[in-house]
């Protein structure tokens, strides 16, 4: 081979090129972006909008279809799915696989600026970068800071000493503080002098006041100049001084007829550490930043921040992803090393030769060190994901250099000098070895075109294993003849060499073997498609395909509370900090500090964690503390507590669930909310079995209801009292403190939020809501519920909408068994008559089925690039096909394995099998190709058959073994990454290489000898 001859005629040459490798890899290393998550841009952004105080069809109607119709209008948009959820909007967007996603945000957040005087007031779009669920982890940094102060002055205590100094650090791309609430200024109305100005009147009064306005045009001495009407609050007090006019002409000051009440807004969510307020800060860091480094520079900076901070300050990690890459490496270095052991090990087991074994161990660092410079040089990131492809990849990479290193040794025993043995063994085995490592890189060609939110974040695995092969292909091919040339003399005695290839009678055990197969083939035949047969069937009825369940780590004690729909933060909170007053009351524990509560509260949703110190979590603390947690969430009747940690889950309250469930379609919301009754209607009168009927379900959880009050005007009775719609809500906005009701003005240069209030609206009741007075444009009275009935109505608790249709849920129960419910609900689709532009939609496990198929098409796809592949390098369909049965030989090891050992056959163990495709045809590959040659040089097929498996034995055993070797850690490795993946992946790839190999040496040969004795007789009979 070429490159082989310019090694061993140029060594100087070769050894300063590996020198040179060697440099730039080290130069890599340091400046290879290094972070724990592939640094990809999924094509899809989600867009995230709270909007207090909403319904779900408010949501929609005011906010998502706004949205949705925006990002409609997005280039190489393909999809959009929106929810809208009780006080909030989600709307996913997803694009084509080529779109510049910065361009596209770019785009999307110029649009939605160009909305946003469109939507509500204090309603602000966010755009979210899309992450899967499989490696959605926290931000890269995040502190806790808390301390015995008002939100408001924490903060300012945190942006004085710590924000402002830490986004100045290279490498920070954001700094921000989250958890504070807003002030807002309350004028309550005295309730006597409602009678003579309007709350409108007021709140358009101060909005009018606190206008700033601009002319522009006005001209003095041939120069143009803007007038701006200075028009903003200096003080609150100036408000208090603004003059009303009343109905009677008369002028009174605002702060006659209403009082001033400073206070919060209502917030989503706050937090508390240890019972304290807790103010987060969250750092983000650049793409192209060293995660590690930035972590070491900005825990510096906080560090000598920390004096500047008072004493009673308390900051608490939350978040570091650069302690998670720490640790992942760590295990990771462990790992690669047990890797390089074990794989020594097998050498020298088999080499018996210590200088042979760490040669080709050598070949590990070379590779390795290549694929560093090839990564550099592609700009593609280091992470846990490319860093764990390049330690699985250790086992592989050594396969060609043994299959090369072994060849060079026969032939130096064959008696020919070191130069030309290796130049011939390379010749020899380079179809062969470039084939095998051809076929393992071309299964990862199909990942590129599969679709899925998960695949393109193990692109990194991918490259990582592709460039690693390709570079141990390049090493075996340079390095290890010219290190066999110049430095290490494998045998003492030369040999004569042997020009002529000539069968050697004196059989080995294993050929004694394989003799006796071949001689009974047919039985052979029969045994083994017999037990293919029956891996198939165990796999089909005994192995588990459905989807993995890991447990959350038992090392501290978790808390979550949900409160029915309705409640709000408030009730939330109060439940909460009962328990923490528990938690914090309990006398058992003698040092405070060995515990840590972080409290996170929602709407109607609350997360306690309770961490303790390593001596406190050995000791009987944190499960009599659970006990007596569990105990006391049984006085909650109303709320659902789940605990877990330190022992079984305990969960009070909660969801039951629907037996069966069908899901409706189509373009009109109210249409299908009508569709959704009738079919409600016909399921009561077609079947009796058929009860506890729910067409406002979410899910097929029976879930808490969500109702809302509507207000049905009499339009026409509006009419006669001369009523408009506009004057009754703004004076029901004064009994509301809602969202609706909220302006903002700037006083003293800072904003802040208004609200004008009747001085009952804590006490306000639907009853009284009926009998409110309102007033018309002539000033008379009437009241509500003369002009407007208002009335209760169940609403969805959340609205769906997938390529602008609409979809709705209808769960009940069916007593029976699930075999006759199944039957109705197919009966039920055909037979009940649905209007044009809506249809049922079909639930059996639509996205599991989808990626299922795709995955089984993925395997067959790179399957069929093998034998494509093979057929070129071959020009051969014959020889192609006999490598390609290695295939479901291998696929028995993997049905005994997930058998055996009780794991689940998922879609992680399906990827497992795609990589197993493209390494277990590598040894059927090198001991076809040699039978072949032996044939081509003179021996008999009987001969070349048992003279080709004697030779490839060695190489064969020490490629599976060290592939095996590279598998192990992964397989052990709890705490990298996505453990599922690992592990199922390692347990189909080892079990497939395991049988594939006993097959390869025992079937392969038969099956060859198969094939070449038809291809014989028939050219006889010819």
């Amino acid at each position: 081979m070429l490159i082989t001859k310019i090694a061993l005629e140029k060594p100087i040459t070769t050894m300063m090129l590996y020198l040179a490798i060697l440099v730039i890899a080290v130069y890599a290393i340091i400046n290879i972006p290094l972070s724990l998550l592939p640094n990809l841009d999924y094509p899809r952004l989600t867009i995230v909008t709270y909007w207090p105080d909403a319904s779900p069809e408010e949501v929609e109607a005011n906010i998502t279809s706004p949205i949705e119709a925006i990002g409609s209008t997005i280039p190489n948009i393909t999809n959009v799915k929106s929810t809208s959820y009780n006080q909030r909007s989600v709307v996913s967007l997803e694009f084509a696989r080529n779109s510049d996603m910065d361009f596209v945000r770019f785009e999307l957040n110029e649009k939605l600026q160009l909305l946003q005087d469109e939507l509500p007031d204090d309603v602000t779009p966010r755009i979210r970068e899309y992450i899967p669920n499989e490696f959605s982890e926290n931000e890269f940094l995040k502190y806790g800071i808390s301390g015995p102060y008002q939100l408001d002055e924490l903060e300012k205590i945190i942006e004085r000493n710590l924000k402002y100094q830490l986004s100045s650090i290279e490498g920070v791309s954001n700094c921000e503080i989250s958890g504070n609430r807003k002030k807002e200024i309350k004028i309550i109305l005295k309730q006597p002098e409602l009678s003579k100005i309007s709350a409108y009147e007021i709140r358009q009064k101060l909005n009018d006041f606190g206008n700033q306005e601009s002319i522009s045009g006005f001209k003095e001495s041939e120069l143009s100049y803007i007038i701006k009407l200075e028009n903003s609050y200096y003080n609150i007090d100036e408000l208090k001084n603004i003059s009303l006019n009343q109905a009677d002409g008369t002028i009174i000051k605002l702060g006659e007829i209403a009082t001033f009440e400073e206070s919060y807004q209502p917030t989503f969510n706050y937090f508390r550490y240890n019972g304290m307020p807790q103010l987060s800060l969250t750092i983000q860091k650049k793409t192209t930043a060293n995660a590690l480094q930035l972590a070491k520079n900005l825990k510096s900076v906080l560090k000598k921040q920390k004096p500047f901070l008072p004493e009673n300050i308390e900051i608490v990690k939350l978040e570091d992803e650069a302690e998670k890459i720490s640790t992942d490496l760590s295990i990771l270095y462990k790992r690669g090393i047990f890797v390089i052991l074990i794989i020594f090990i097998v050498l020298l087991l088999f080499l018996k030769h210590i200088q042979s074994a760490f040669l080709v161990l050598t070949t590990i660092f070379f590779s390795t060190m290549l694929t560093f410079v090839l990564m550099f040089y592609l700009k593609i990131g280091l992470n846990i994901l490319s860093l764990a492809g390049l330690t699985l990849g250790f086992g592989m990479m050594v396969d060609n250099s043994i299959v090369v290193y072994e060849n060079i040794f026969r032939y130096q025993n064959l008696g020919y000098e070191r130069k030309k043995a290796s130049i011939l063994a390379v010749k020899e085995i380079s179809l062969p070895i470039s084939a095998s490592t051809l076929t393992t890189i071309i299964v990862f060609a199909p990942f590129l075109f599969m679709q899925g939110d998960v695949k393109i974040f193990y692109l990194p695995f991918v490259f990582a294993m592709v460039l690693s092969l390709l570079s141990s292909l390049f090493v075996s091919f340079t390095f290890i003849p010219l290190a066999s040339y110049k430095f290490l003399k494998i045998h003492s005695v030369h040999i004569k060499p042997v020009e002529n290839i000539s069968f050697n009678p004196n059989l080995t055990i294993f050929q004694k073997v394989i003799k006796f197969i071949l001689r009974f083939r047919w039985i052979w035949l029969i045994l083994v498609l017999g037990f293919l047969s029956f891996s198939i069937w165990l796999f089909i009825n005994e192995v588990d395909k459905g989807s993995s369940w890991q447990f959350p780590k038992d090392d501290y004690l978790a808390i979550q509370i949900r409160l029915p729909i309705g409640s709000n933060i408030d009730q939330t909170d109060k439940i909460v900090r009962m328990f923490e007053d528990k938690i914090i009351g309990d006398k058992i524990i003698e040092n405070e500090k060995s515990l840590s509560i972080k409290t996170q509260i929602w709407t109607k949703y609350a997360y306690i964690r309770i961490d303790f110190d390593k001596k406190t979590k050995e000791t009987a603390f944190p499960l009599i503390m659970r006990e007596k947690l569990k105990a006391y969430a049984t006085n909650f009747g109303n709320a659902n507590v789940y605990i877990r940690g330190f022992g079984p889950s305990f969960g009070g309250g909660g969801n039951s669930f629907a037996n069966f469930s069908v899901q409706l379609k189509g373009y009109n919301y109210l249409r299908l909310k009508e569709i959704s009754e009738n079919i409600k209607a016909y399921m009561q009168k077609t079947n009796k079995r058929v009860q506890n009927i729910d067409t406002n379900a979410t899910g097929w959880w029976k879930d808490e209801k969500l109702f809302e009050y509507q207000i049905c005007f009499d339009r026409k009775k509006l009419a006669e009292n001369r009523m408009s719609i506009y004057t009754i809500i703004n004076q029901i906005y004064t009994k509301i403190n809602s969202t609706q009701n909220r302006f903002y003005r700037k006083v003293s240069e800072k904003e802040l939020a208004f609200v004008v209030l009747d001085n009952d609206f804590n006490d306000f009741t639907i009853e009284e809501l009926k009998n409110l007075i309102i007033k018309n444009d002539l000033g008379s009275s009437i009241k509500l519920n003369d002009v407007a009935e208002i009335k209760k109505e169940e609403i969805l608790s959340e609205i769906n909408r997938e390529d602008e249709l609409y979809t709705r849920r209808i769960n009940f129960d069916f007593r029976g068994s699930y075999k006759k419910g199944g039957k109705f609900i197919e009966k039920l689709t055909e037979t009940f008559p649905m209007p044009s532009g809506y249809s049922f939609i079909n639930e059996k496990n639509i996205n599991s089925d989808k990626d299922k198929k795709q995955l089984l098409y993925l395997l067959i796809f790179a399957i069929l690039l093998v034998y494509m592949s093979l057929c070129s390098l071959y020009e051969s369909f014959r020889y192609p096909l006999i490598i390609i049965f290695t295939l479901p030989l291998a696929f028995t090891g993997v049905a005994l394995i997930f058998y055996f050992t009780g794991e689940i056959f998922d879609s992680y163990a399906r990827i497992g099998m795609v990589l197993l495709a493209g390494i277990v045809v590598n040894n059927s590959i090198i001991l076809v190709d040699h039978i072949n040659q032996l044939k081509h040089k003179g021996l008999r097929i009987k001969e070349a058959v048992l003279q080709a498996t004697n030779d490839r034995i060695r190489p064969i055993l020490m490629t599976s073994l060290t592939t095996i070797a590279g598998l192990i850690p992964m397989l052990i490795a709890t705490d990298i990454g996505n453990n599922d993946f690992w592990r199922l992946l390692s347990i189909s790839t080892i079990g497939g290489l395991i049988t594939s190999t006993f097959f390869v040496l025992t079937f392969i040969p038969v099956l060859f000898y198969f094939f070449e004795k038809d291809k014989k007789n028939k050219s006889v009979i010819k």
